[in-house]
Parts: structure tokens; sequence; C-alpha cells
């Protein structure tokens, strides 16, 4: 055979490999798309599902066994529209509805109400006791004082739960099962560490309000999380003016849980998708989950090496809030090291995976932009630091974004 005939020969089979590889390539990637498409899709719940979670809260509003302010305008009013289930099919239960043409947002940790942790004690003949009003009362106090520093020693058992609740416990006390079903919803909710500190943090003009509750759900203001918090370059989202106000914002919330509430709250997960840009422009924490006290973040600390020796400073933080390992005794350190403003400046005002481009404070005007690239530089690394520091860091950049000539390019 020719060596043409050869060359012919090797040339075809050469583009039938090719042709056979780039098929086989399409495939995979095809199916590795189909793959992550389906995952995702299961990791959503499903809104049929979360309409069934609804019609069993008010099942058991119907025959007592759960009570609220809420319950009737879930369950028995037509102005109740259910939108769209919002979280993850495993996790806490986030649900974006309508009530009297009213944006709101319904959430809770369990998808049942039976799934909390029960109140009171069985006895061996079946029947379950619960403990009395004040006993309750004593219980929620101890709880409410551990977990969120609530001090309410100086008020009547019926007022502290009052406080901490959407109805008042008075009109329960005559009968026993409603008093017993409104005791479980109450304890349904302190359960859930973000009902406890929004109802701690109320005053705080940057949490949203509790509007009400029923059984172990509690519905809050409908907040979105508006596209100017994200470091990615969005359309309507690169107005420095703008951007520059909600900076300040958030320079106020950090400020303000730092000295408004006897002691520092800590905010230990920081992400765009966390907070919320309201209707006023202010910036609101719409994922509280891990907003705690300071003394309940030192309980958190020293749980972390409860039952074995940490090994790594790494193994002592509790998502975004820093502590260091004691080498010598195996301990966490009790105290964090970092602080509410250094992740707001790493992960919102620039971006832990890109650079100041990115983030809230990308592209600023050109009179402020070498400064404020340092300043926030020296915000992200600032671990470990003291008061003074952290003070002057906050108020070089609150000059910054207050500057005349940083409102416009």
């Amino acid at each position: 055979m020719s060596s043409f005939m050869w060359s012919i020969l090797l040339y075809g089979a050469r583009k039938c490999a090719l042709r056979k590889f780039c098929f086989m390539f399409v495939v995979i990637c095809t199916t590795l798309i189909i793959a992550v498409v389906l995952i995702l899709w299961s990791l959503h719940c499903s809104n049929s599902e979360a309409r069934a979670i609804i019609r069993d809260l008010c099942f058991h509003h119907q025959r007592g066994a759960v009570l609220g302010s809420m319950c009737v305008n879930i369950c028995e009013k037509p102005n109740f529209i259910f939108k769209r289930c919002m979280n993850y099919n495993e996790g806490k239960q986030v649900y974006h509805v309508k009530l009297n043409d009213n944006d709101i947002v319904l959430k809770s940790e369990r998808r049942s109400f039976y799934n909390f942790p029960t109140l009171g004690y069985d006895l061996p003949n079946g029947s379950h006791i619960f403990p009395s009003l004040q006993e309750f009362s004593r219980i929620v106090r101890e709880s409410l004082w551990l977990n969120a520093r609530f001090n309410f020693s100086h008020i009547s058992d019926t007022t502290a739960l009052n406080s901490i609740w959407s109805m008042q416990f008075q009109q329960f006390v005559g009968s026993s099962e409603s008093l017993h079903a409104a005791m479980l919803s109450l304890w349904s909710l302190l359960q859930q560490d973000e009902y406890v500190m929004l109802v701690r943090l109320l005053h705080n003009t940057h949490f949203p309000h509790v509007l009400g509750t029923c059984g172990h759900f509690y519905a809050i203001d409908y907040i979105p999380s508006d596209a100017i918090l994200s470091p990615r370059l969005v359309t309507g989202g690169d107005d420095w003016s703008l951007r520059a106000h909600v900076a300040r914002q958030f320079l106020e919330l950090a400020a303000s849980l730092d000295r408004d509430f006897g002691e520092r709250v800590h905010i230990c997960d920081v992400k765009a998708d966390n907070f919320g840009l309201g209707a006023d422009l202010g910036v609101y924490v719409i994922d509280a989950d891990s907003v705690l006290v300071d003394s309940r973040l030192r309980a958190e600390f020293a749980f972390t090496t409860s039952n074995e020796n940490c090994s790594s400073h790494e193994a002592c933080s509790f998502f975004d809030c820093l502590t260091l390992c004691n080498f010598e005794t195996g301990w966490c350190q009790p105290q964090r090291i970092n602080s509410n403003l250094q992740v707001i400046c790493r992960d919102i005002f620039t971006s832990r995976l890109s650079n100041a481009r990115r983030g809230l404070l990308r592209s600023p005007p050109t009179a402020i932009a070498n400064r404020l690239a340092v300043i926030l530089k020296e915000c992200v690394n600032l671990i470990s630091a003291s008061n003074e520091q952290e003070t002057y860091i906050y108020s070089q950049l609150d000059s910054l974004l207050n500057a005349k000539g940083a409102q416009q390019h």
C-alpha cells in the first residue's frame, strides 16, 4: 500500500478518534450539568411541602394545641397568600407569604411543632405533667438569662412572659388545656436562637421586627437581600453615593452592637445574603441565627473543646467569630480576637476571594481611592486589635464615606 493511502487512513483514524473524544466530552459535560441541576433542585424545599407544613400547623391550631397572635390570620382568613418557600430542603423553614397585601416572612427552625424538646415529663401511666405557671416562668427566665442575658428579675411572671410572646398569658390561666398550649407554643419559640435574639434586639433599627407568632412559627418583616450588598458587579448596583450610604449603615450596625446592649453582640455569619436593604435604605440583619451575646459566644468557644482538646486555631472558630487555641491546655480561649467591623470589612466592603473592586466599596471616587484602600486593608487585618485601633479605623472609614469629594466620581 502506498504512503499516500497510509496517510489517508491515518488521517481518517485521527478524525474518527477526535469525533469520539468530542462526543464523549459533550456527554460527560451534559451529564455533569444535569447532575448539578438535580442536586441543586433537590436541596431546595418544595412549595407543596411548605403548604403541607402550614396545613399541619393550622390543624393543631384548630384543635387548640398551638396558639399565637397570627394563627387566625394564617389559618382562617382569605387574605393570607402563600408565595414561595425560600429555604433549603433539610434546613430552617422560611416562607415568603402575603398577609393583608403586606409581604412578610414565616420562619421556624423545624417543620413540626412536635420536633421541639418537650416541656414537663411523662408519668408511667402515660399522663403528662406540665409545670405550673410559676415554674414555667422560672424555667423561661433561666433559659433567657443563659442564652441572651435577658434580665426579668424586676417584673412579674406574666409580665415577663408577655414581653417575649405575642399574646397575653393571663387570658389562658382559667383553662389548663389553653395554658398548656400557650406554654408549649412559647417554649417552641424559645428553642430558636433567632427568635430569642430578635426579641432581645427589639429596639435596634437594624433587625426586622417580630410581627407575631403561631405555634413554632414567627413572622417578621420581608426585607429582600439587595443586589447592592453583593460583591458581584450587577446592573443598578454601581451608584457610589448609594453604596457609600449603605456602607455607613454597616458601620452604624457594628457600633451599635458594641455599645447598646450591656455586653457586646456578635454577628458570627457575615455574608451578603444575610443582610437586606429596606425601603428606608437601612441595612437589616435578615438572618440572625448566628447572632450571639458575648457571654453566649464565650460558652460556644468553651463547648468546642468540651469533648476533645483543640489542635489548631481554626478548630476553635465559631463561623466568622475567631479565637485562639491554647496548645498547652488544649482549650479554646474565651475571648474573640476579631470583631464585627473586621468581618464586615473583609466580606462586605471588600471581598475575601478577590480585591476591593469587587466589594461594596469597589471603584471609589479618585479623591479617596488611595486612602480608602489603605484603611480597608488595615480593617481587614484587625486581629487581636485594641479598642483604640478599632475606633481609629471606624472613624477613618466614616470620615472617608462622608467626605464631600467622595459623593461622586
